[in-house]
């Protein structure tokens, strides 16, 4: 039997350390790993500290009214970019009562009531880590501005990068524009809401759901009872 060459054997092995993970003795496609932490998320079953079940997975919550909101990573079609969170967020939520899972990111009580009031629905996007994903730090965000809005856009923002970086978001931009929330620093790491670790926000291309690679999308639904539970007294349905 003729030996493999060099570069084959270096083919295999990049597709083998691209598509498993170990897991409880199994394993596990990236696929079969969204899939089953969608289960998780669904059962509220918690993710062991130590797993790498959710390494290299990203995801996103995705809210909308009419199903053409859901068709792409971001329901605003004209934007270019859209943030995902990583595996040690979703590592966080698992475990987590369905509301309680947005709160982690920064949504607020007040949003949750928002949402329910204003009739949107929720969905959960899960998939592995794209190529062309960065962290959501400044600099990668005005590379991005560079790359999908041109050198003349790029060079007219540039000015405002040591503010950018320097300044409390909430001052840059408090009337919301840019669609951030309030734990967002622009570090590449959401701040932790709770005071445990930082974990990390990546940006990805926005495109159109159905065509990204082993995705996962799960509906994301609680009732006026879950609301309920979670909410403070002066807040309460």
């Amino acid at each position: 039997m003729s030996e493999l060459t060099n570069y084959a054997v270096a083919e295999v092995q990049v597709k083998i350390e691209d598509i498993v993970n170990e897991f409880d003795g199994h394993i596990l496609t990236k696929k079969k790993r969204c899939e089953k932490i969608a289960h998780f998320f669904l059962t509220n079953e918690g993710v062991a500290y130590e797993s790498t079940l959710t390494d290299g997975i990203v995801g996103r919550f995705v809210r909308g009214s009419r199903d053409e909101d859901f068709a792409m990573l971001s329901d605003e079609r004209a934007n270019h970019v859209s943030f995902v969170f990583g595996g040690d967020t979703i590592r966080v939520f698992c475990g987590k009562s369905v509301p309680k899972a947005p709160m982690t990111l920064g949504v607020s009580e007040s949003d949750l009531l928002s949402y329910r009031k204003r009739g949107l629905k929720h969905k959960l996007v899960l998939f592995p880590e794209p190529v062309e994903c960065k962290h959501a730090k400044w600099n990668n965000a005005m590379d991005l501005v560079r790359d999908y809005y041109g050198e003349d856009i790029y060079e007219k923002l540039k000015i405002y990068l040591h503010d950018l970086k320097e300044k409390n978001y909430k001052d840059i931009d408090p009337e919301g524009q840019l669609e951030c929330n309030i734990l967002f620093e622009g570090t590449g790491y959401t701040r932790a809401k709770s005071g445990d670790d930082d974990r990390t926000e990546y940006l990805v291309a926005n495109r159109e759901i159905k065509n990204i690679e082993d995705v996962v999308v799960i509906d994301v639904k609680f009732s006026p009872e879950m609301l309920q539970e979670i909410l403070s007294p002066q807040k309460a349905l």
